[in-house]
């Protein structure tokens, strides 16, 4: 049997009024997801933890499969580091460094640099001279790139690092690095000084190749991953389809085949239809496939609702319609599609939100659940499964009825978080947001 993860980063939503007062999932027009609602199986995923950031790194560990709490190295950096081509040794930390744009009055006016060109962006960061023999800068994809401090010896979580994602038109000095004990400090007090370093660098730069980069901004500071592979721990081929360096470098650390798709940007330009060629190609040869696309949550931190929603549209025409016709041409009644969001993306603010989403099981063997759309009112109040408890059955279990008794099985005795997400989200400031 073939089965398929879609993954649409940060799809989920609030209602925003731009929308009149609906959701993405609501207000775009899927008519392949539609049809695949009218047979499938809606449920919630938990994919956000209280003592974990609320982002993509932790997310897509769980969906596919792994425990984020073991196998989450505190940041994405380190898995952007393999796709680099570098790894980490013991008391090594790898930072994930954007190229931002900082206004003039010192807000985070763009965390993208303009959605910087590729090209351009890895001349300015190779031509960077980094004056600590122990920072390595390493390029990545467009604004995404690497910055690795050897031999630091200091657990990550003792840096408290601001996703610029989550604070477009901040004041950056206090969102700068610090650190919570004495060691971590000097390394933040380092780290501070390199970013300061690099305005003057970036200006110069841009004297002679104007960007509308000005600044590197250090965050997601991560130590080295360990996974078991997929294929040992599920019994299956795996491939995975994406544009993000920190997925790519997930899928060499469990042992997952993947490859740089020319045009797989991870922003609102990426070339979908590549995406799906390339899904084609690895269904040919392999038992699972993960497919992600990111552009849904660009839109959303770019707090653009109607962009997030002609993501969607776009996304339903050129990979979920195509990826329907192509498994029920070649593969009949043996295949599984799961379609979800990694988090919920909020439109108003850009932030994230931990609030288990909405997911849609279709496929060899799943009860439907009678919805008409793939929607978050149509997953209200449905049984939630745990992210990483949700793999076994989906590639395992001959037969889905998503109730509460699949989730209780599935869960293994674990109890699923709902609410108390949102308490916790609450009474930390939205602190869980990266």
């Amino acid at each position: 049997m073939k089965h398929v993860i879609l993954c649409l980063d940060g799809a989920a939503d609030f209602p925003h009024p731009a929308l009149g007062g609906k959701t993405t999932l609501e207000a775009g027009r899927t008519p392949n997801l539609d049809r695949l609602a009218a047979r499938a199986a809606i449920g919630r995923v938990q994919t956000s933890y209280p003592d974990l950031p609320c982002g993509s790194p932790v997310a897509n560990l769980a969906i596919l499969g792994y425990d984020p709490h073991r196998y989450h190295p505190n940041g994405r950096s380190s898995f952007e580091a393999l796709a680099a081509g570098t790894r980490l040794r013991p008391g090594d930390i790898s930072f994930r460094c954007n190229l931002v744009t900082i206004s003039d009055d010192g807000r985070i006016a763009d965390f993208t640099a303009g959605q910087i060109d590729t090209d351009l962006a890895a001349e300015l960061v190779w031509d960077c001279e980094v004056a600590d023999a122990k920072m390595e800068l390493y390029v990545g994809q467009q604004y995404r790139h690497c910055l690795i401090v050897r031999d630091a010896h200091i657990p990550p979580e003792e840096l408290v690092l601001a996703a610029p994602h989550c604070h477009q038109q901040e004041l950056m000095e206090p969102l700068l690095p610090r650190g919570t004990t004495p060691r971590a400090a000097m390394l933040a007090h380092k780290l501070r000084h390199f970013m300061a370093e690099s305005r003057a660098y970036i200006a110069g730069f841009n004297a002679k190749r104007a960007t509308k980069a000005t600044m590197f901004w250090l965050w997601s500071a991560s130590s080295s991953p360990l996974m078991p592979s997929f294929e040992s721990t599920f019994g299956k081929r795996a491939a995975l389809v994406c544009g993000l360096d920190f997925l790519k470098g997930i899928a060499i650390a469990a042992g997952i085949e993947t490859k740089n798709i020319i045009g797989t940007t991870g922003y609102i330009d990426t070339n979908l239809r590549a995406k799906m060629r390339f899904t084609v190609n690895y269904l040919r040869n392999y038992d699972f496939v993960y497919v992600h696309v990111n552009s849904l949550d660009e839109a959303a931190h770019n707090r653009d609702p109607q962009l997030k929603t002609q993501m969607l549209e776009n996304v339903d025409a050129e990979i979920v319609g195509p990826l329907v016709q192509y498994l029920e041409r070649n593969h009949r009644d043996d295949w599984r599609l799961m379609v979800l969001p990694d988090h919920y993306t909020l439109s108003v603010d850009g932030t994230h939100h931990p609030r288990p989403v909405p997911a849609l099981l279709a496929g060899h063997g799943v009860e439907p659940t009678g919805d008409a759309r793939y929607t978050e009112a149509a997953a209200a109040g449905r049984p939630v499964v745990i992210g990483q408890h949700l793999m076994e059955p989906f590639l395992s279990e001959p037969h889905i009825r998503w109730d509460g008794a699949f989730a209780a099985h599935a869960n293994r005795g674990e109890q699923a978080l709902d609410g108390e997400l949102e308490v916790g989200f609450r009474a930390t400031g939205n602190k869980m947001r990266g």
